[in-house]
This record gives structure tokens, sequence and C-alpha cells, in this order.
């Protein structure tokens, strides 16, 4: 009798602790190799230009995706043939790297780069400019800058497709070599940066597409030279399932739906849901959508802890539906709050057995 009591108690206080452990922890992510993971991919990053757009809705913003099957068109450019585009992090980030692919004619051959850490007062950097092909450019700064914001101007520009405009269809900031943690957990989990997801994976459920690379590549936003990536000829039933090696608490997805100037059928009354599972065979419906707009949008998932992510078109007119850009988001399991619980099942499984 006194060891059931013993145990009863020492189950309460462990039910306790896990209560108070679930709620009081505040899960930071950490990243390997920040030199890999793509600091505009997240919601909380804004995005603006000298000069916006000269296409209504075409917003600069959805650069925060890849929008290699489309582009901000800056047009007609401000006096002096510059346009700059600045980003805002949300918060300070360790910055090297820059990388823009432009549409072909339009690219950038010279340009200022300038961090802040309010973004009123301005430090240019120095840096090494490189074109591994006609439309990429390459932007490495000599000493990486800590900053909340990041501004590039093009000072002059290819007038292949009128004079000073700069097209740009992917627009992709890294770190510095080292690890890198993510106070809010705001950066996207889809990369090769050795996250807290691990290892990444993509596979194509269905008829589905992809362009001029390969789905391992998809997944890799370091990928240098940019390539064309695009999932396309997606119709109902169709979808993909993106894999990792440890499991994550997803609360948010990313998706890009792309127009692909016209030749793709885009359908923004599609119907569409997202599952998690523990293991790829069991699946939690997470978010269940009966409209899909264009561009970068950032949608809410009913929190589930998994390994495997799986997206599917549950109905849609198109049997071209483009994606060009998956992100997703979440946070690893504590390990402490695992341990207490896998106690706790140990201390009620005893209590049964007696």
């Amino acid at each position: 009798m006194k060891k059931h009591k013993l145990i009863g108690t020492w189950a309460t206080i462990l039910g306790m602790l896990v209560v108070a452990e679930t709620q009081a922890v505040i899960y930071t992510n950490t990243f390997a190799n920040r030199d890999l993971v793509n600091l505009l991919n997240s919601p909380n990053v804004s995005l603006s230009a000298a000069q916006q757009a000269i296409f209504p809705g075409i917003d600069v913003s959805n650069l925060r995706g890849n929008w290699i099957d489309g582009f901000w068109d800056g047009g007609s450019n401000p006096a002096g043939g510059t346009n700059y585009i600045t980003a805002n992090f949300g918060q300070t980030r360790n910055i090297k790297t820059i990388r823009v692919n432009s549409f072909p004619g339009s690219a950038l051959d010279a340009a200022t780069v300038q961090t802040s850490a309010d973004g009123i007062n301005w430090t240019p950097q120095s840096f090494s400019l490189t074109s591994p092909n006609s439309t990429q450019r390459n932007l490495v700064l000599d000493s990486a800058a800590n900053a909340q914001y990041l501004r590039v101007t093009a000072t002059d520009i290819q007038d292949v497709n009128g004079a000073n405009r700069w097209v740009v269809n992917s627009f992709r900031v890294f770190g510095d070599t080292g690890t890198m943690i993510d106070p809010g957990n705001s950066l996207d989990l889809i990369n090769s940066g050795g996250g807290v997801g691990g290892n990444v994976t993509l596979s194509l459920n269905g008829s589905v597409g992809i362009t001029d690379t390969s789905t391992s590549e998809y997944v890799n936003d370091a990928l240098n030279p940019i390539k064309r990536q695009v999932l396309f000829s997606m119709g109902t039933g169709d979808g993909f399932t993106v894999g990792f090696t440890n499991f994550v608490l997803f609360n948010r997805i990313g998706l890009f739906q792309v127009n692909a100037e016209g030749s793709a059928s885009p359908d923004v009354n599609a119907s569409w849901k997202v599952e998690v599972s523990p293991d790829g065979s069991s699946w939690n419906t997470a978010l269940s959508q009966s409209t899909f707009p264009l561009n970068m949008n950032y949608y809410n998932l009913a929190t589930n802890e998994g390994k495997f992510v799986r997206f599917t078109l549950t109905s849609t007119s198109s049997s071209d539906i483009r994606i060009s850009d998956i992100q997703l988001f979440g946070e690893i399991p504590e390990p402490s709050v695992v341990l207490l619980l896998g106690l706790w099942g140990l201390l009620l499984y005893r209590r049964r057995c007696r």
C-alpha cells in the first residue's frame, strides 16, 4: 500500500513538472551552418524598394520566397538610374553573402551594399562582386556585418529590356560560417543548414513535375548558381511530402503559387490540405483551405509534432498549378519534457503491474 502511495506521489510530482516545464520553456532553434540558411525566408521579414513595381500586386515582398518563374520589376527606375531593395529582418542577423538572380538583360552590373541597426543610419560595406552566369550576381562582404537592415542599390543596370530596368526573381541573403540561433523561431526549416529538423527531403506525389533541378536541390536554398526550382503539372490529388530526420512541432507553412508569366494555369480557388505525420503512415490534418492565392503567402498550422508534412490539392480546375517555394516553421520538442513524459509513463505502467 505504501509503495502505491509513493508511486502515486512521484507520479503527481512528475506530472506537475511536465506542466511547468511545458509552460515555462521557450524553445529556440539553432542552425549549425548559418551560411546555408536564407535569412529572407521568413514571414517576419519585410522588403521595400525605392520604386516598388510597374505591375500592380507584384510586390517586392515576394522575394521572401523563390520567385524564379515570376519577377519583381522595378520598371523605369528613379532618377540617376538606380533602384534599391531594403530588407528588414526584424532582428539582428549576421550578413555575409547576397545572391541576386535577375531576368535576362535586366541584371545589375554594379551596386552598393549598406547595413543599419535602425533603418535610418546606414553603414557602407565593402564587397566583391562575381557573376556565376549572365543573370546571377553574388555580392560577398569583405567582413560579415551584424545588422537588422540590409540595403542593396543597383547603380548600373543592363538596358536590354529598357533603360535601367532592374528585374529580380530571386534575392537570397546568408550569414558567415558558424552556428546561428533563431530567437522567435521565424526562419524556414527547409534548408541544408543543419537546423532542428535535421536533414530535409522532398518527394513528389502523383503526376508532379520539377524543372531544371532535382528534389534535393529544390530544398537547398544555398544552391549556387541558383536554378529554376518549380513544381509543375499539379492537379487534383497531386502534391508533395517534406521529410525531416528529427521530430518538429510544426506551426506554419509558406507556399508560393506562381503564374509563370501566363504559361501556367493557376487556380486561386483551388482547395488543398496540409497533413503532419510522425512516421509517414498515419496523418493528422493541420490545415484545410478552399482558396490558393498567388505569390508568397504564409498560413498557420494546427500545431502537430512529426517528421513528415504532406501537401495535397484536394480540388482544382487546373492541371498545371505551379509552386516555386515551400517553407516550413516550427520548433524542436524540449528533451527534458520528453524525458519527464517517459518517466511519467513508466511510473503509471509500474503501478498497473502491481
